[in-house]
């Protein structure tokens, strides 16, 4: 009898445990504890939520002197690559895409426009697309970075889409002139098209003690080191809080703090925000380091984690403001991404999810969107893939 019981207690730590390589982020539901901690008020955030400040320029980096327009061709001497948000596109939501240019040409290149043409879409048989990001930056021999992203509308059913990318790029030759070489066109790709996902039941938890405390002891907006970057990541953008020192941090953290999916992640066994910095971490971490940095600059934040994922809200305002800080995320990248927020009676709080998006504001890893008549924008969200949602506002102690 003891034999079989011994190999079904192994086979169930086995699952456990593939479980949690899988997820990387687990937490626990204790919906039965009503004991919570003190959140938010609404008074003592209104004056937090980050502003436009439409004076202020996204800069690019200028053109360079067009010397000749003789066409040249590119093809093999830079190197487009592309990978899709979430890996998904939806039915008329679309998707957004994140460019990288590696220059294997002995040329400096400039990288003045990058485009999609769907084959849905009425710039299929043009040379360019109306669906395009101006991009404005050059690129050294040798040279491998991410460029820009790019957002565009789904066709109207489902199903396999051809599609091209485009790029007008100019050369500098070896006497230093410059070239206009055109619009240089991928050979075609396909795409899968999904129909939209449908919307989990879900309990909402706010405030739960183990996380609370957990949480609020980790966070530190007044380390050092945490107080120095994030001034020195916002510093083309410094003045009041505002909505460009929030995308500049979030491309900092994706770009820059490695991700790494942790498989004994518990509530337990978190990094601080310093370590995270330094040496990378997952969900949970990658969100603690945020609402650090966030809140170093004067913002308010709080933590989001449904069964299997964490990510931050960012406190906005209310609705007579959504319409400046969706101006600002699309001025900022310079497509016109969908913007996502979580309202609840304190307001509006900007998703912010360097793990399942590529801009604040973007759909969270287990979120979907819905098409609503209800905003002016057309689209709404909602999770998809958890039963417990799990809101911790963050008041680090002073």
């Amino acid at each position: 009898m003891n034999k079989p019981f011994s190999q079904s207690l192994i086979g169930v730590i086995i699952i456990m445990v593939m479980v949690s390589l899988t997820l990387g982020c687990l937490f626990t539901d204790d919906s039965g504890n009503n004991n919570t901690r003190s959140g938010f008020d609404r008074e003592s955030i209104l004056d937090t939520a980050p502003q436009l400040l439409e004076y202020i320029e996204i800069k690019i980096d200028p053109p360079p002197i067009i010397n000749t327009t003789k066409h040249k061709s590119m093809v093999g001497l830079i190197n487009i690559g592309w990978y899709i948000e979430k890996n998904t596109i939806y039915c008329k939501f679309g998707g957004t895409l994140n460019f990288t240019i590696k220059n294997n040409s002995t040329e400096r290149i400039y990288i003045n426009r990058i485009g999609i043409i769907p084959s849905w879409h009425k710039g299929w048989d043009e040379n360019d697309s109306d669906i395009f990001s101006d991009v404005g930056k050059y690129v050294d021999p040798g040279q491998d970075q991410e460029i820009c992203i790019l957002s565009f509308p789904g066709p109207t059913q489902t199903g396999k889409y051809e599609y091209q990318t485009s790029v007008s790029v100019y050369s500098q030759n070896e006497t230093g002139l410059w070239n206009d070489c055109g619009i240089q066109k991928s050979d075609i790709k396909t795409m899968t098209v999904v129909a939209l996902p449908k919307e989990s039941n879900y309990k909402i938890h706010k405030n739960l003690p183990q996380y609370y405390d957990k949480i609020n002891g980790i966070v530190d907006p007044t380390a050092d080191s945490i107080y120095n970057l994030s001034r020195e990541i916002s510093r083309d953008f410094s003045g009041p809080f505002n909505i460009y020192q929030v995308c500049a941090i979030f491309d900092f953290v994706k770009t820059n703090v490695k991700y790494f999916s942790d498989p004994s992640s518990t509530a337990n066994d978190w990094c601080t925000p310093e370590q995270t910095l330094f040496y990378g971490g997952d969900c949970e971490d990658h969100s603690t380091l945020l609402a650090s940095l966030y809140i170093s600059l004067g913002g308010t934040v709080r933590m989001f984690m449904t069964d299997s994922h964490a990510f931050l809200g960012l406190y906005i305002g209310d609705n007579g403001h959504v319409d400046e800080i969706v101006k600002g995320i699309r001025k900022y990248y310079r497509t016109n991404v969908n913007v996502f927020w979580f309202e609840d009676d304190l307001g509006l709080w900007l998703l912010i999810d360097t793990i399942g998006s590529f801009y604040p504001g973007g759909l969270p890893l287990g979120a979907g969107p819905i098409a609503t008549s209800s905003s002016e924008y057309g689209w709404s969200w909602n999770f998809t893939e958890t039963e417990n949602l799990f809101i911790t506002d963050i008041i680090p102690k002073k």
